[in-house]
């Protein structure tokens, strides 16, 4: 039997929009973890606490609760055009154990375009058909709460 022929493809998850602001600005709201922290998250999620260590091979930490928080390694920093890294969330459980999810694959790719930044997430490797939405559900809320909080000039 043919390996190729048993193993699945993992979904990937895929949110684009156009923000006016030139790729430098939107850049910087990705790599600065003052301003990460004020947009990232879906619709009811906003982190605690943001730890970054911007390089390739460097690691990222999100924190969301006690209990939930996002981490993963830089494998690429192309400033201001892209930037993949790898993602895990990490649950803590009632009895102090860590659960953790299967590692995906992230690249934000900036294109400057119309007088603005065109951005697109490519969410790669995910789990199943619910996690593709609902990270491209969370990608498409922090990408709004990104558009308003560049807007008010942050």
């Amino acid at each position: 039997m043919n390996d190729a022929a048993t193993t699945t493809t993992r979904p990937t998850a895929r949110v684009t929009r156009h923000l006016p602001f030139p790729p430098g600005k939107v850049f910087k709201a990705w790599i600065d973890p003052a301003i990460a922290i004020r947009w990232f998250g879906g619709t009811n999620d906003a982190p605690s606490e943001v730890i970054m260590d911007l390089r390739v091979d460097g690691t990222y930490k999100i924190t969301f609760s006690p209990t939930s928080r996002l981490e993963g390694v830089y494998r690429r920093v192309d400033p201001p055009h892209r930037l993949i890294f790898t993602w895990v969330h990490v649950s803590t459980l009632d009895d102090g154990a860590e659960k953790r999810s299967l590692e995906s694959l992230v690249t934000i790719t900036l294109v400057e375009s119309d007088g603005g930044t065109d951005v697109e997430i490519r969410h790669e490797q995910l789990t199943d058909e619910a996690g593709r939405a609902s990270v491209t559900e969370g990608w498409s809320a922090s990408l709004e709460k990104l558009q308003t909080l560049l807007s008010d000039g942050a």
